[in-house]
C-alpha cells in the first residue's frame, strides 16, 4: 500500500500547490514508515483548506482483488472519519468511488466486512436525446455522413444501452451498406437489431459457461416479480431447483452457482438474501428469448 498512498500523495500535493496551501508535512512521503498517516493528511489539508476535500477513484472495485487493496479502503474510511467526524471541522472528505463491476460495487456497500458499508450507490444516469442531438450537429458540421431520422436515431442509441461507442458502429455500418436517405431508417434500425443480437449472445454465454445450476439460480433471480429476489437459498427454491436438473441441490451448491454469477456481474447482492440481475439489458433479452421458468 505504501506506493500506493506515496502516488496518491504525490497527486494532493501537485494540488495543494496549485492553489498555495502550505502544510507542515510531506505529501509525497505519505505512507512510509515513521511519516504521515492518511487520516493526519487529510484532516490537516481540510483545515487548511477550510473546504471539502473530494475524492474520485475510478474502477475502484479493482481495491478489491488484494490486500494491499483492501487496506488502502481501509485507509480511507478511516481518514474520512477523522475528519467528517469532528464536531467542529471547516470541510469533509468525500470519497466517491465509480466503477463498471455493479456487481462488485454492490457488494462494497452491503457487505459488513467491507470498509465502505453502508455507503451510498446510485447508478450513474444514461445518456438520451440531447447526447443523440450534439452528436447528428457535428457530424452533420464535420462530414456528409448519411443519417437516420433523429427519432430512429434515439430509439436506436436506447436499444444499444445508450452507449456512444454502439451507437457510433451502426452509424458507420449504414454508410457502409447500399442505403438512401429514404430508407436509412429502416436499415439503420436492422443494423442496430443484430448488434443488439451479438450482444445478447456474449452476455449469455458468459452466463451458459457457468452451468446448469447458474442458469436455473439467474433465472429465478430474473424472473422475480419484484424489485429484487429473495429465497434464492430456501427449501422452496432449492426443490425448484432439482426439479429442473433431475437432481437434488444443496444450499452450498446454490451458495457457489450465486458467488460464480456475481463474479461474471451477472448478478448483484442488494441486502441481506435480496439479488438482482446486475444488467437490466441482461434480464431483459433472458426474459424475451422465453427461456422456461421456475416453479414458483
Amino acid at each position: 500500500m505504501s506506493a500506493t498512498l506515496r502516488a496518491l500523495g504525490k497527486l494532493v500535493s501537485a494540488e495543494v500547490a496549485a492553489h498555495g496551501l502550505k502544510l507542515k508535512f510531506d505529501l509525497t512521503k505519505l505512507g512510509e514508515a515513521g511519516q504521515v498517516s492518511l487520516a493526519q493528511a487529510f484532516t490537516q489539508l481540510v483545515d487548511e483548506a477550510k473546504t471539502d476535500l473530494v475524492l474520485i477513484v475510478d474502477e475502484v472495485q479493482e481495491c478489491l482483488v488484494d490486500e494491499e487493496g483492501q487496506r488502502l479502503l481501509h485507509a480511507m474510511k478511516a481518514a474520512r472519519d477523522a475528519v467528517n467526524l469532528r464536531p467542529s471541522t471547516p470541510g469533509h472528505f468525500l470519497f466517491v468511488g465509480t466503477g463498471s463491476h455493479r456487481a462488485l460495487l454492490q457488494e462494497m456497500a452491503t457487505r459488513r466486512k467491507e470498509a465502505f458499508f453502508g455507503a451510498t450507490s446510485h447508478d450513474f444516469p444514461v445518456l438520451g436525446a440531447d447526447y443523440v442531438q450534439y452528436l447528428f450537429e457535428r457530424l452533420r458540421r464535420t462530414s456528409d455522413t448519411l443519417l437516420p431520422s433523429k427519432a430512429a436515431a434515439i430509439e436506436g442509441f436506447n436499444e444499444l444501452r445508450n452507449r456512444p461507442e454502439d451507437l457510433m458502429i451502426a452509424l458507420q455500418t449504414l454508410n457502409h451498406v447500399e442505403a438512401s436517405s429514404a430508407d436509412a431508417d429502416a436499415v439503420f434500425l436492422g443494423i442496430v437489431a443484430a448488434q443488439r443480437t451479438q450482444q445478447a449472445d456474449k452476455e449469455l454465454w458468459a452466463l451458459e459457461r457457468l452451468g446448469a445450476l447458474a442458469e436455473v439460480v439467474f433465472e429465478r433471480i430474473a424472473s422475480s416479480s419484484g424489485e429484487d429476489a429473495r429465497g434464492i437459498y430456501s427449501n422452496a427454491a432449492r426443490t425448484a431447483y432439482a426439479n429442473v436438473l433431475g437432481k437434488a441441490v444443496s444450499t452450498e451448491e446454490v451458495q457457489k452457482a450465486v458467488q460464480a454469477l456475481q463474479a461474471e456481474n451477472l448478478v448483484m447482492r442488494r441486502g441481506h438474501g435480496a439479488y438482482a440481475v446486475a444488467d437490466p439489458f441482461v434480464r431483459q433479452i433472458w426474459l424475451e428469448r422465453g427461456d422456461p421458468s421456475l416453479p414458483a
